[in-house]
């Protein structure tokens, strides 16, 4: 009997999932706002590209996360997690509790290493003396709360492999919900940049208590769990350093532009592609639900080599997702210009709406790309690697010459071509060969 969740199992935990996604469409826009409101120029320019800075921990811990997720996936035959802990065959359980130990130690001293490496380059990039924003201890708030979080993250990614996907969901809405609030409460109360890092650490302790409440004898279990090495070099490793790899390539496709911007056109500008960014970011993770949803799915599916299964459900999923993401960036670019035209307030706050739509454009066709992508790494492969190294190649020359002669649309309009057309035309060859079986493909 095939242990893949039935289709009526994934719509309810992709409805979970859309319950926590929902607070994020309504609460994001009033975060925004608040944002721009309760922000100056500069301080929101501050604001986003501590975002970005701090995005780099998925390349300090190499990917790892997404790792977990799929290799946990196919060793969870006949294995469930409750408030009692893990239960399945012994040898499962074992290779399991050893692969979440080692991943939690390892992000551990990968935290260690990301906090110096980025305490000390963040005083090269945000010293301005001619500012007057007080940035250093709301950034050391937000960056303890990040490193803090890569010690939570494999055990929650050992969770969702679990197929633990509703009771994360639920969780993470109230997290969502806790740090959202908290964070707009600050910005309300005129805390500034503190915001950032308290809405991180109370969603962070959300999250905490409920994996030591609900699933602490999971964790407690892995005290002195540990994958073997061999293990370790023959199921992880080789995903892992490919997947750090394309990590890398993703912080220099969506977020490098963050922080270039800031360091060449200055903060104000580095805010607009901010928050420009983050609503483009909203809608991929909107749209994304139903495929997140099915990755666990995806994954016994590529192992049990049902192609033809995986392939209907990454349909059912994309149909969902494209929708909504097309309806989102069509409404967006088209409220941008209207509001532009009439010159309402902090309607600058964003950039031009030419290239905000540019950027909605982008995000949508990631949309798409990512979920093909997320359907071949199943597989336990990485085949879009070769592409993305291109990509961020191509990026990490262009973007920084066009920024530093303060050619921002020639910056968008690269990144668009590049990421948004290129891209997904390449994604799509790339599919297409991996699915017939095509060698030179994988």
């Amino acid at each position: 009997m095939s242990t893949i969740a039935s289709t009526r199992e994934v719509r309810n935990t992709a409805g979970a999932m859309l319950l926590a996604r929902a607070w994020s469409a309504i609460a994001g826009p009033a975060q925004l706002a608040a944002t721009a409101h309760f922000l100056s120029p500069d301080e929101q320019g501050y604001a986003y590209t501590f975002g970005a800075m701090l995005a780099l921990s998925a390349v300090f811990e190499l990917g790892l996360g997404q790792v977990m997720v799929n290799t946990v996936a196919h060793h969870a035959a006949g294995c469930r997690v409750s408030r009692a802990g893990l239960e399945g065959p012994e040898a499962a359980q074992a290779i399991i509790r050893g692969l979440a130990g080692t991943a939690v130690r390892w992000c551990g001293t990968a935290s260690v290493l990301f906090a110096v490496v980025l305490g000390v380059s963040a005083q090269g990039l945000f010293l301005r003396p001619s500012l007057s924003v007080n940035w250093q201890l709301p950034w050391l708030l937000a960056l303890a709360s990040a490193c803090a979080a890569m010690a939570v993250g494999p055990v929650l990614a050992t969770l969702e492999g679990l197929g633990d996907l509703r009771a994360l969901s639920w969780m993470r809405v109230f997290a969502a919900m806790a740090g959202t609030m908290s964070a707009v409460a600050s910005l309300v109360a005129g805390l500034g940049l503190w915001s950032i890092g308290i809405g991180m650490a109370v969603n962070l302790a959300v999250q905490t208590g409920w994996v030591l409440r609900e699933r602490g004898n999971f964790v407690h279990a892995l005290g002195k769990a540990g994958a073997s090495a061999r293990l370790w070099r023959r199921e992880v490793w080789p995903l892992q350093w490919r997947f750090a790899l394309s990590w890398l390539g993703g912080y220099v496709i969506f977020q490098a532009i963050v922080p270039l911007s800031f360091a060449s056109l200055g903060p104000a500008r580095a805010g607009q592609v901010g928050m420009s960014m983050a609503i483009g970011w909203a809608i991929i993770g909107v749209s994304s639900i139903w495929v997140n949803a099915s990755i666990p799915d995806f994954a016994r599916l590529a192992a049990a080599r049902e192609d033809r299964a995986l392939l209907q459900r990454l349909e059912w999923s994309l149909r969902r997702g494209m929708a909504v993401a097309c309806a989102l960036a069509v409404s967006g670019s088209v409220l941008a210009a209207l509001t532009q035209h009439r010159g309402l307030p902090l309607v600058d706050r964003v950039l031009e709406w030419p290239l905000f739509a540019l950027v909605l454009a982008t995000a949508v066709s990631h949309t798409l790309q990512s979920a093909l992508a997320a359907a071949l790494r199943s597989y336990r492969r990485e085949p879009m690697l070769r592409l993305v190294l291109a990509e961020t190649a191509v990026l990490a020359l262009a973007l920084p010459l066009a920024l530093h002669a303060g050619r921002m649309e020639l910056a968008l309009l690269l990144y668009a071509i590049v990421h948004g057309v290129i891209g997904l035309a390449f994604t799509l060859v790339i599919f297409n060969a991996r699915m017939r079986g095509d060698p030179a493909a994988q």
